[in-house]
C-alpha cells in the first residue's frame, strides 16, 4: 500500500481541478490555524511566556503547511509530503499534551483531538497528492 502512494498521479482532464480543490481546502485550514494562533497571542498579551508557546506552535504549523503546499506545487518530490507528515505528528503530540494538561473533562476534548487528526491527515493528503502529480 505504501508503494501505491508514491506512484505519480495520472494526468488527465480531471486531475488539475481535484488538486486545486484539495490545495484550497488545505490552505483554508492552514489559515484557520494561523488565525487561531494569532488571536490567542493577541488575547494573552500580558500572559507569561509559557502560556504563549501553544499559540506560537499553532500559528507555526499553519505557516509551515502553507510553505510545504507551495513547495509541492513548485517542485514534485517526496520531501514535502514527508515533512508534512513529520510536522503533523509533532503538532498532534503537542496538541494532545496541551489537551491533557488542560484537563480532559469529557468526550468533547476527545472529539477535538479526532477533528485535529482529520485536519492534519487532510493537509498531508493534499500535499502528497500535489507533490506526486505528473509534470
Amino acid at each position: 500500500m505504501a508503494s501505491d502512494m508514491r506512484q505519480p498521479v495520472k494526468k488527465g482532464p480531471d486531475a488539475t481541478p481535484v488538486l486545486i480543490l484539495v490545495s484550497i481546502l488545505s490552505s483554508l485550514t492552514s489559515f484557520a490555524f494561523i488565525y487561531y494562533g494569532l488571536n490567542a497571542l493577541t488575547a494573552n498579551e500580558g500572559a507569561p511566556q509559557g502560556a504563549l508557546v501553544f499559540p506560537y506552535v499553532v500559528a507555526g504549523y499553519g505557516l509551515g503547511n502553507i510553505y510545504l503546499l507551495s513547495s509541492a506545487w513548485r517542485k514534485a518530490g517526496d520531501w514535502p509530503a514527508t515533512a508534512s507528515k513529520l510536522m503533523g505528528l509533532c503538532f498532534l503530540a503537542i496538541f494532545t499534551m496541551e489537551t491533557i494538561n488542560s484537563g480532559i473533562q469529557g468526550s468533547f476534548e476527545l472529539f477535538g483531538i479526532l477533528f485535529v487528526v482529520l485536519v492534519l491527515w487532510a493537509n498531508w493528503f493534499s500535499i502528497a497528492k500535489v507533490a506526486r502529480r505528473d509534470g
